[in-house]
């Protein structure tokens, strides 16, 4: 079946997906092979999306935080680090530059995209989960219910 997903949201579930691996392997085989073949699908676009956002990420610290580019200056924090700070003068146009960025970085965030994926049973999931007692819940139904049809 096709969905359609934000890349934000297959960012979250393929977080979820690595944070729960040791749980998902009390399912059965086939739940599992569909938990992992959905989560493969939305995987690469997720990380393009990630490594997009780090990639501007680094562009800023580049652009912004160069030691000597007439932006910003090296100084002490409270807790005695050196740092490099951005000069006052320039604050408001790092602040418009970092708006401006953090506003096209969401625009993308949401973007949806068309992915296929195989329809998962969720009453099979909660059965298997109530039958084991396994710390599965509603927040974990949530992340899979996008799978079912």
């Amino acid at each position: 079946m096709k969905i359609k997903i934000s890349n934000i949201l297959a960012v979250s579930e393929i977080e979820w997906y690595n944070k729960k691996q040791d749980l998902l392997k009390n399912f059965p085989l086939r739940t599992q092979w569909l938990i992992r073949k959905n989560m493969k699908a939305l995987e690469s676009f997720a990380q393009e999306f990630l490594n997009f956002r780090q990639e501007l990420e680094e562009q800023k610290t580049k652009e912004w935080f160069t030691e000597g580019n007439g932006k910003c200056e090296r100084t002490t924090d409270e807790d005695g680090n050196e740092i490099l700070k951005i000069l006052e003068d320039k604050m408001d146009d790092f602040t418009a530059y970092n708006d401006k960025l953090n506003q096209q970085i969401n625009e993308i965030a949401f973007e949806e995209v068309e992915v296929e994926v195989t329809p998962i049973d969720l009453d099979i999931i909660v059965n298997i989960s109530d039958e084991q007692q396994l710390d599965f819940n509603m927040d974990d139904i949530d992340m899979l219910s996008l799978f079912e049809e």
